[in-house]
């Protein structure tokens, strides 16, 4: 369970933070924008088996490799999320903080980033699911650690039981860390977004 979680973990909070990032990139720039977008597309259609096979190539059976099959395969989720919610502001709201004066801090915390939340957070939840299923199906088909590992020893012993016990226990996961990492932001950006509702 450990290994699992660290793994599926890590490599969503690192697709999170690269999808973001590039998504906050491309909302700046034209330029990269129009030199994203395609990219970041193309990534989106590669299976995550593909990506899979690849990070077997290139780090072996390694403790990294579904790491990296979770970030590659997050990041062009939230990079769309991220891109739309930027694009969606409401330039009402932001047109009235510059009358008042307000700081770019202010507007980024009270304004801003609530609205980017709409977008960002349910495909940061629908990430999350996806992060615990490609990092089980690594273990499954390559490392042979974690939750997945054991899956491939149940399907080798033909033990429906221990393979019914451990589907059940990823879902218990993903349950959990939505409620840990998900649901709280949930609440804040309810809490930020009804003064800027006000403000409108």
């Amino acid at each position: 369970l450990r290994i699992t979680a660290v793994q599926s973990l890590t490599g969503w909070l690192y697709g999170c933070g690269i999808g973001g990032g590039l998504a906050i990139l491309a909302a700046s720039s034209q330029r990269l924008r129009f030199a994203l977008q395609p990219v970041t597309t193309a990534f989106l259609g590669i299976p995550p088996v593909a990506w899979l096979v690849l990070a077997f190539l290139w780090f072996g059976a390694s403790g990294f490799m579904p790491a990296f099959t979770v970030a590659i395969t997050v990041f062009p989720i939230i990079f769309f999320a991220g891109l739309q919610g930027l694009d969606a502001r409401d330039p009402g709201l932001a047109e009235m903080a510059r009358l008042y004066h307000a700081s770019r801090r202010l507007t980024w915390i009270d304004i801003d980033l609530p609205q980017l939340l709409d977008q960002l957070l349910p495909a940061a939840a629908t990430a999350l699911g996806f992060a615990w299923k490609v990092c089980v199906m690594s273990e499954v088909m390559g490392s042979g650690t974690g939750i997945g590992g054991r899956l491939a020893t149940a399907r080798a012993h033909l033990d429906l039981p221990e393979t019914m016990a451990w589907i059940i226990l990823v879902m218990l996961l993903v349950l959990a860390c939505d409620l840990v990492f998900v649901a709280p932001l949930r609440g804040w950006a309810a809490t930020r977004r009804a003064p800027a509702n006000e403000l409108g």
